[in-house]
């Protein structure tokens, strides 16, 4: 996260705690260039995060497919190979 106040990228998360009925996370972070201190919260956005995990599952389940594919096609020249070196 970056420094409010010196744009450093190199900060430590000094405390963590659930808010809002765990709906959010407050941060209590310190700047390692400069000491300065923030909070952040982070939320998640539920409605975004479900519509994405069903096109990444799509993705996903897509991806194994073609890699399955290709395993297939491996051990099929890998035991043609094997034939042809024993025979």
């Amino acid at each position: 996260m970056m420094c409010p106040k010196c744009a450093g990228d190199d900060d430590t998360v000094i405390d963590s705690r659930e808010v809002a009925d765990g709906e959010a996370v407050r941060r209590r972070r310190r700047c390692g260039a400069c000491g300065t201190r923030w909070t952040t919260y982070e939320r998640r956005d539920t409605i975004q995060a479900a519509s994405l995990n069903e096109l990444e599952l799509d993705r996903t389940l897509a991806t194994l497919e073609q890699l399955r594919e290709r395993l297939l096609q491996v051990r099929t020249r890998t035991r043609r190979l094997h034939n042809v070196r024993s025979g």
